[in-house]
């Protein structure tokens, strides 16, 4: 479909907002801020999944017992909400020493109420868990623009008392990443994305600002309304404001030109410069389109309507032709208007009533964070519009 080449790369953006969030836990001690972003609100099941994708993590220990410093590899991760503060609370499984692999799961949700001695006997009777284990509770906080995750207590215990170990968090055990990327995008080009994080509840709230220099404050903030049922599998909802959209589209992604095929009996159609609109339960795409006889020889329009965003109407017209007003310049333009005709007859046939969230990004992400690849199906449960923003309702899984 024509709108799906810079439309995908379009949402592909969007996708990274939530994806990338796989590298950070985001503090919740914010308000909302005013400044245009992508806006993710990632819903508790999600958030969970999130989570147990954060190992492994090293950080600094020091053996008591006389073996002086020691890494301690977290091995396992669980997500247990906000404290009062608002602040997400974690519990992990760490290991002493570099850890090459990580073992099966061995914490539960439950765990995140229970007591740290009965979940470290269950753990440590298991014959995978080496001669120590500690169990260690963790929070997350955000700031612009990094994230630092600081372990708060360390429980541990042997199998045997002989030889005695103990462990102990250095005073400098967090470990801080930094929130903004630069992100490769077509045409050697690249993408800056400044992630920001937040909540509200029990979900988060992660933001991207797309600017060459982010502020040196940022509250982010999700304000699309959830007033009714959301679609069944939704875990995440996207937001892309149609005025960033177009920012990103003429700005970062100016020039390109994607090679369209319509159908195998139709010649392929060149599309570039797409721009989008959109009000409520109404969305509107136009690009130029060409061919190769006919460079940038046509305006495309495409209105897309409803609830969950199909294609209404779709209107081609020729190109005003700059070639003066004899007979000859007459017959091209009659021939160019044929042909607009012919191909937006052939596309209304095709497309008519296409669902907008079957054309944008259906497949798989690959994202490399961690020193590892995340690969992330995206699936779009509803698309839909308002004054300022293009909502996707999605269902985010992860693909082993």
């Amino acid at each position: 479909m024509i709108i799906r080449q810079p439309f995908r790369q379009l949402c592909v953006v969007a996708w990274l907002v939530s994806a990338m969030a796989l590298a950070v836990v985001p503090s919740l001690r914010v308000e909302a801020g005013d400044t245009a972003s992508i806006q993710a609100r990632v819903l508790p099941p999600l958030a969970k999944d999130i989570v147990a994708l954060i190992p492994p993590i090293r950080f600094a220990g020091v053996n008591v017992e006389g073996g002086g410093e020691i890494t301690l590899s977290l091995v396992d991760i669980v997500y247990c909400g906000n404290d009062p503060r608002q602040v997400p609370k974690l519990l992990g499984i760490v290991y002493a020493g570099e850890q090459p692999s990580r073992p099966a799961p061995a914490l539960q949700v439950e765990d995140c109420h229970g007591l740290p001695a009965g979940i470290l006997k269950r753990i440590i009777s298991r014959s995978d868990t080496p001669s120590w284990v500690g169990l260690l509770e963790l929070s997350g906080m955000w700031k612009p623009w990094q994230v630092e995750l600081t372990p708060t207590k360390l429980h541990g215990v042997a199998k045997s008392a002989h030889p005695k170990i103990d462990m102990r968090l250095s005073p400098q055990a967090s470990q801080v990443y930094p929130t903004s990327f630069t992100v490769p995008i077509a045409g050697g080009k690249a993408l800056p994305l400044h992630f920001a994080m937040g909540g509200v509840g029990t979900a988060w709230i992660v933001a991207a600002l797309v600017v060459e220099s982010p502020p040196a404050s940022f509250a982010p903030k999700f304000t699309h309304p959830l007033n009714d049922a959301l679609p069944s599998g939704t875990n995440a909802i996207v937001t892309m404001p149609h005025a960033l959209a177009n920012t990103i589209l003429g700005q970062y992604l100016a020039g390109e030109t994607y090679a369209i095929p319509v159908v195998r009996s139709a010649p392929a159609l060149t599309v570039k410069s797409p721009s989008v609109a959109g009000s409520q339960d109404r969305y509107l795409t136009t690009s130029v389109l060409g061919m190769r006889e006919f460079p940038d020889a046509f305006n495309l329009k495409l209105e897309w309507t409803g609830r969950d965003l199909r294609l209404a109407k779709l209107a081609m017209t020729a190109r005003e032709l700059a070639c003066g007003s004899d007979v000859v310049c007459q017959i091209k333009r009659a021939g160019a208007d044929a042909l607009a005709g012919s191909i937006g007859q052939l596309l209304r046939t095709q497309y008519n009533g296409a669902l907008l969230r079957t054309l944008i990004l259906q497949d798989v992400i690959a994202v490399k964070l961690s020193e590892k690849e995340i690969k992330i199906h995206a699936e779009v449960l509803r698309a839909e519009s308002s004054a300022t923003d293009l909502i996707l309702y999605t269902k985010i899984t992860f693909v082993p």
